[in-house]
C-alpha cells in the first residue's frame, strides 16, 4: 500500500525517454513515479495503490488494452488522471476515444509534461 500523503504516478511505458522525463518532473513536483513493472506487478499495484496519475503509452497496444480497462473499472483508481503519450496521431485519437484526460505527442518537452502534471 502507498505511503499516506504521498502522490503516486504510474508510468506504463517501456520507452526510456518518457520514463526519464516524467520521473524527473514528478520528482520536482513531489510525486513518486513508479515504472519498470512486469505485467503481474502492474495488476497488483493497481489493486493496492491509489494513483493521482497514470501515464499510458498508447503506442504500446498491449499496455493500453490490458491495463486501461482495469484502471477505469478499479474502485481505487477509477478517478486517476490518465495521461496518454504516443508518436502516432491515430493512437492519440484512440486515447481521446478511450477517455484519456490528457494526450501528449512524442517527442515531448519538459514544459508540456510539467504543465500536464
Amino acid at each position: 500500500m502507498g505511503t499516506p500523503g504521498i502522490l503516486l504516478a504510474l508510468l506504463l511505458t517501456d520507452e526510456e525517454a518518457t520514463i526519464r522525463d516524467f520521473s524527473v518532473i514528478c520528482g520536482e513536483l513531489g510525486i513518486e513515479a513508479q515504472s519498470h513493472l512486469d505485467q503481474r506487478e502492474i495488476d497488483q499495484h493497481l489493486n493496492d495503490n491509489k494513483y493521482a496519475a497514470v501515464v499510458i503509452d498508447f503506442d504500446n497496444a498491449e499496455l493500453r488494452e490490458r491495463h486501461l480497462p482495469a484502471l477505469q473499472e478499479s474502485q481505487l483508481n477509477k478517478h486517476s488522471v490518465i495521461v496518454a503519450v504516443a508518436a502516432n496521431a491515430k493512437n492519440l485519437e484512440r486515447a481521446l476515444h478511450c477517455r484519456a484526460h490528457f494526450v501528449l505527442k512524442r517527442p515531448m518537452d519538459e514544459i508540456e509534461i510539467r504543465r500536464t502534471l
